[in-house]
């Protein structure tokens, strides 16, 4: 699990009254797939069904809570130790107008990647296989490497003082020092 604290936003609209103040906290998760030698979603696009659902009467997938599986971890991908295994960021797909949701189906670590809009089977096959980030075909040995790289915590690190508690986030206290710092640097920079 990579933690990357994205920025603060700082939104003013005179050097010294800071309006709006926000700390945002992206998790990024490594979410990992089983596909052919060629792509990382692969079959006909007419088998997307078992995943998105039924198609309604104008052919398309519609917005639910089904979707694509991924994992959080190789090993408990299915077939996973003959299959070839392919990996990507859960931003990616938010980004690529997917929904991310870590739903815990069929044992922990599952994550399904739904539809936000409705599509053709043919246009939703192509657009899963573009999102920028895939990485593979990997063998389950060589992508048990990467995600033991990911997820063994370095010595001194935030990641190994939490032992596993999950997202971390400024407290209120800290936050409120900083804000009261900030505000102050911004009166400065106004008397100049």
């Amino acid at each position: 699990m990579r933690f990357s604290l994205l920025f603060f936003v700082v939104l003013a609209t005179g050097m010294s009254t800071v309006h709006s103040f926000r700390v945002s906290m992206v998790l990024l998760e490594t979410l990992w797939r089983t596909g052919n030698a060629g792509k990382p979603v692969a079959g006909k696009a007419e088998g997307l069904i078992r995943h998105f659902g039924k198609l309604d009467t104008a052919g398309k997938f519609t917005p639910s809570a089904n979707g694509l599986s991924t994992n959080l971890n190789p090993k408990q991908l299915p077939g996973a130790e003959k299959a070839k295994i392919y990996f990507n960021d859960s931003e990616n797909f938010e980004r690529a107008g997917f929904k991310v949701i870590k739903d815990g189906k069929g044992g922990s670590g599952h994550v399904t990647i739904a539809l936000t809009q409705a599509e053709t089977p043919t246009a939703l096959l192509e657009r899963l296989n573009k999102v920028d980030g895939w990485t593979g075909p990997k063998s389950l040995a060589d992508a048990l490497k990467v995600y033991e790289a990911e997820n063994v915590p370095k010595k001194g690190s935030a990641a190994v003082a939490e032992k596993g508690k999950g997202k971390r986030s400024m407290p209120p206290s800290g936050r409120e020092t900083m804000m009261k710092a900030m505000a102050e640097k911004r009166s400065e920079y106004a008397m100049v």
